[in-house]
């Protein structure tokens, strides 16, 4: 019995150390159904309104590449300070789409990236950037990229 509660106990000190039990990662093909959609549509139509909806939902645009098809973009900088520590934070959303045209189709991925600054009063700063894996974020632009060139399209 004492071996069995030994067995056991060393399992769970190996399994908190290797961290099972936590998120699992997502697979490259996960991560690529979440952030990349298809539209029928031609290369320029879909590049414009990707551009059009980050700048529509408050990003600033800081590099456009229709060749490439690179888009990068990044939120207003959010800065809030602990009065009690004088510490200061700063929090940024970048964003970087591309545009690919293949025959009939062209497709949009997206890569949503969350940019956390933490400078101390003693000088050390830290920064912390995380991927945003919401799939209602992604889905909610690219539901809004669709609505656009439905709107463009029907322009014409």
């Amino acid at each position: 019995m004492k071996a069995y509660v030994r067995f056991s106990a060393l399992a769970v000190v190996c399994c908190l150390l290797s961290g099972c039990g936590g998120e699992p990662e997502m697979t490259s093909l996960q991560l690529k159904s979440l952030q990349e959609r298809e539209f029928e549509s031609s290369k320029k139509t879909v590049f414009a309104c990707t551009v059009s909806v980050l700048q529509d939902l408050g990003y600033l645009i800081r590099t456009v590449d229709y060749k490439g098809g690179l888009i990068t973009a990044e939120s207003p900088l959010k800065t809030s300070r602990n009065y009690l520590t004088w510490n200061k934070s700063h929090e940024r959303v970048g964003v970087s789409a591309f545009v690919d045209e293949f025959p009939k189709k062209t497709t949009v991925r997206l890569n949503f990236v969350t940019n956390d600054v933490s400078e101390h009063w003693f000088g050390r700063d830290t920064t912390e950037e995380t991927v945003i894996l919401d799939p209602v974020i992604y889905n909610e632009i690219f539901d809004k990229i669709g609505e656009g060139i439905f709107l463009r399209e029907g322009m014409n």
